[in-house]
């Protein structure tokens, strides 16, 4: 009889030690998935704030030469991709994002970039100070998505999720 028990317990755990690897592996496919998403999420990050860095250097060259038609119509594309791209970058956005696409939109098209305005700029011009702001405010509000999107710690995250629920129930 206590052969048998001892089989029986041998039979089972060896049917605990199977769930406990195919659970373990789910949980490791499931990780191994997340750290790819982040990272093609990050590439497309990266390859959008480097945009916004060249359009940057892009805008100082139009603003500090000759009016050209081809480098302004190329600087409105390039924005436009850059919106675009932050759109569809699959992580969420804090709401004020369009508004800092904007504000970096205004910074370089608002002032002196129509051609019966155009005139030369000199380096120390202020426009070229808010150019440089408005830049690196839209790069920092990407990056710092990004980090309150996957840098998280587990607390951090469930007293977000709390107190957007207690702002949900304080609005109805």
């Amino acid at each position: 009889m206590h052969a048998e028990q001892g089989a029986a317990i041998l039979y089972g755990s060896g049917q605990v030690t199977w769930l406990i690897v195919i659970v373990g592996w789910f949980i490791v496919n499931h990780q191994n998935n997340n750290r790819e998403t982040r990272k093609e999420i990050l590439a497309k990050l990266d390859g959008t704030i480097n945009l916004i860095n060249e359009v940057e250097g892009v805008a100082i060259k139009f603003h500090s030469g000759d009016y050209d038609k081809n480098i302004s119509r190329s600087i409105l594309t390039q924005i436009d991709r850059i919106s675009r791209a932050i759109a569809s970058s699959h992580m969420p956005m804090p709401k004020n994002m369009t508004y800092k696409v904007v504000c970096f939109r205004k910074s370089i098209t608002l002032l002196n970039f129509d051609e019966s305005e155009h005139v030369f700029k000199a380096l120390n011009d202020p426009l070229f100070d808010k150019i440089a702001a408005e830049t690196q405010s839209l790069v920092d509000a990407i990056e710092d998505a990004y980090a309150y999107t996957y840098h998280r710690t587990v607390f951090r995250k469930i007293s977000g999720k709390l107190s957007a629920f207690r702002a949900d129930n304080k609005s109805s």
